[in-house]
């Protein structure tokens, strides 16, 4: 590897690493308005749990049911405001409209290799 793409590499990890510390900052200063505490590994547990997530409301939900934090208001905003804070990791999922699309493709070279009789 290169010098020039070795420090690039480290100047984006160092981005990365001050980005996600000062999004556990603003989940940390914010569990006070919505629980009325605050603690380093709840903090973790939270962005752990907003990391995995796939919509704001499985976040909700999982804050409910995994960190027993009630339903309210403030929870409903906090959640929205910290899942769109956090970057997505693509989905490896393929949607059904993908596969239809793969399959006519592979269908279409088939019919186009292959010879039709009658």
């Amino acid at each position: 590897m290169s010098e020039k793409k070795f420090e690039f590499l480290k100047l984006m990890l160092i981005i990365a690493l001050i980005s996600m510390n000062n999004i556990k900052q603003w989940v940390e200063d914010e569990l006070h308005s919505v629980l009325g505490l605050s603690d380093g590994l709840l903090t973790e547990f939270i962005v752990d749990l907003a990391q995995k997530s796939k919509s704001v409301s499985d976040l909700v939900y999982d804050l409910e049911k995994s960190a027993g934090v009630p339903k309210t208001d403030k929870l409903q905003v906090f959640a929205s405001e910290l899942f769109g804070k956090l970057p997505r990791k693509q989905s490896s999922v393929i949607n059904s409209k993908e596969i239809q699309l793969r399959s006519a493709r592979e269908a279409e070279k088939k019919n186009k290799i292959l010879p039709v009789y009658s």
